[in-house]
């Protein structure tokens, strides 16, 4: 039993684990460790570096081609090249889902966002943002991890949802100060600024901009600085605090080299419009760059087109130039049917992703179903195995434990035969046999006059005849004893048909047997298992008490009782069922 053990346990352990074990990190070559280092914030650089390593990347296990694509990703993202196709994305999601390494699996479904992303799907993008949070625990991407909750923000602001676009960016910026990047931390501060502006709360906006620029000062990020300041003009126009506005935007003016100078022309113009200072307002409203897109992303204080030509309309009306105020508003008017359509393609491109993604879920749905059905089956499969397997384990222990029993029972049960055997009659006449040969081998002896030999076999004859004293003295207290509890009140009362037999007569009964062959303890060393009502059957059988009444005394049938004799002679022997044969045994006890 133990040796099946022995080969089943380790067996079912190993297909337990199979395939649970995690793979070994591939080895990356130099050049690629350098390039994935420079990828979060020196893109360009990284860049060559895989140009480089593209032309041996057959050097490279699987796992290393795949995240040699995951850094290409990464890099053309960074550098603000979109991406036209999933295709390369899908493939590096799978091979990290089977992979098993949850840092590089949390980036893949990060890459993934962003690309559905670039690939105008938003529903798809938060949904692998989030699946990248669940496969983040434990980890220390802190950069990562606030990268993954500004990207979420930022579609949830695209959506309008700015109440729940702010928690997004608050979990943004705990994990940049986590990652200790003070380059980026004043940019999730700056899009809560910017949430609060859109939902109207200006005191609220004003001080995250202004902690921003704190930070940003903090840090020396000269051109975020600048940039949050030119936002923060916004607010200050719409809380009617123009001097502000004059006194905040004067740094820009400062520092204007390689920047991209429009808004803080927009908001200057604009301030000097709110003012009344119509020529100033028209001189810099007319240096807004007017080529870029006709309609932009709804992001916080970057001129749109319409504004503009809205504005220089107002500008040259007050200043009596209705002929320019008419085109102007012409061209506003213009940018608004851009805009409307382009709201409209959006708004269509919107309701068909919602419906796309409702299809995809149905069909994740559907097949998560189908392989937890699959899962299912194949655990109640293993289930039926083990159990199969428990059970015969279990039957085959109990066969052999059983067998061994009765092979036991049958040495203690030969053990006690042959002390019976020492003082039987068969013995006894078998030792008057030879107690006969040694006399002839005696009167040999003395007439050979071999006197050493003579006085062995007179020794030998001596000890058998007293072995046969003692065998009659034996045999007559026995018969002796029989007899008394043969002429015994209670041996009567046990084959009077009919008799009220108390618990006080079997005491009795069991005393007189045990008195008499020591009944009860070898019935015990024969068969330990042995029951108190298959104890009173054999008592009853040493008393020769017929079977039917048996049956009377025990209350039982007669069927019954025999049942019961066939199943002990079985558990005794080890044999087949045979009550008779149960009777033999216990009478010659």
């Amino acid at each position: 039993m133990r040796q099946l053990l022995r080969l089943i346990i380790p067996l079912w352990l190993a297909l337990c684990l199979l395939g649970c074990g995690k793979p070994k990190p591939s080895s990356y070559p130099p050049t690629m460790v350098e390039a994935a280092r420079l990828s979060e914030h020196e893109a360009a650089r990284a860049l060559p570096l895989l140009e480089a390593l593209a032309d041996s990347l057959d050097r490279l296990d699987e796992e290393g081609r795949v995240y040699y694509d995951l850094l290409r990703l990464r890099v053309n993202d960074k550098l603000n090249v979109r991406a036209t196709s999933d295709t390369l994305i899908r493939r590096i999601t799978a091979f990290y889902e089977a992979y098993g390494d949850p840092d590089k699996l949390m980036l893949a479904y990060y890459y993934r966002g962003r690309v559905c992303a670039d690939l105008n799907d938003a529903l798809q993008a938060v949904e692998y943002y989030r699946k990248a949070i669940a496969a983040s625990k434990e980890t220390k991407q802190f950069l990562l991890l606030s990268n993954i909750y500004s990207q979420m923000g930022e579609i949830l602001e695209y959506q309008n949802m700015y109440e729940e676009a702010i928690p997004a960016y608050q979990k943004s910026y705990e994990y940049t100060l986590l990652s200790g990047d003070s380059v980026t931390l004043s940019m999730p501060i700056r899009d809560i600024a910017g949430a609060y502006y859109e939902l109207g709360q200006m005191d609220s906006a004003l001080v995250y901009y202004q902690k921003a620029y704190a930070i940003a000062l903090e840090t020396r990020n000269r051109k975020r600085e600048l940039g949050i300041l030119v936002e923060m003009s916004a607010v200050y126009q719409d809380l009617g605090d123009y001097e502000e506005v004059f006194e905040i935007l004067y740094p820009s003016f400062q520092d204007s080299a390689g920047r991209n100078m429009s808004p803080t022309y927009y908001s200057l113009g604009k301030n000097y419009l709110l003012t009344g200072r119509l020529d100033s307002a028209a001189y810099w409203m007319n240096r807004v760059r007017l080529d870029g897109d006709i309609y932009k992303r709804a992001e916080v204080y970057v001129y749109k087109r319409a504004e503009v030509y809205d504005l220089l309309g107002r500008i040259e009306k007050g200043r009596g130039n209705y002929e320019r105020s008419a085109h102007y508003f012409d061209l506003y008017r213009q940018c608004q049917d851009s805009i409307v359509k382009v709201d409209q393609s959006e708004q269509i491109r919107r309701i068909k992703a919602l419906y796309d993604y409702n299809l995809r879920e149905q069909e994740n749905q559907r097949l998560t179903l189908a392989n937890e059905r699959k899962q299912t089956t194949i655990y109640r499969l293993l289930a039926v195995s083990l159990i199969l397997l428990l059970f015969m384990c279990g039957g085959v222990g109990y066969y052999l434990n059983r067998r061994r029993r009765w092979r036991h029972q049958v040495e203690r049960l030969n053990r006690d035969r042959e002390k019976q055997y020492e003082n039987s009659q068969a013995h006894l006449e078998r030792n008057l046999e030879e107690i006969a040969l040694l006399g002839q081998r005696l009167d040999e002896a003395l007439a050979q006059k071999d006197h050493l030999n003579a006085e062995l076999i007179r020794l030998r004859k001596e000890s058998l005849e007293a072995t046969n004293l003692r065998i009659e003295l034996l045999r007559s207290e026995r018969v002796m004893l029989c007899e008394s509890l043969c002429r015994s009140s209670l041996y009567v009362k046990f084959h009077t048909s009919g008799a009220r037999i108390t618990a006080e007569d079997w005491t009795s009964l069991r005393t007189e047997l045990d008195r008499i062959y020591d009944l009860t303890s070898r019935l015990y060393e024969i068969c330990p298992q042995i029951s108190d009502m298959e104890l009173r059957i054999c008592y009853l059988i040493k008393i020769q008490v017929k079977v039917r009444d048996m049956a009377s005394i025990l209350n039982r049938s007669v069927s019954g009782v025999s049942s019961v004799r066939g199943r002990l002679y079985t558990k005794i022997t080890g044999e087949g069922n045979s009550p008779d044969k149960l009777d033999q045994l216990i009478l010659d006890l």
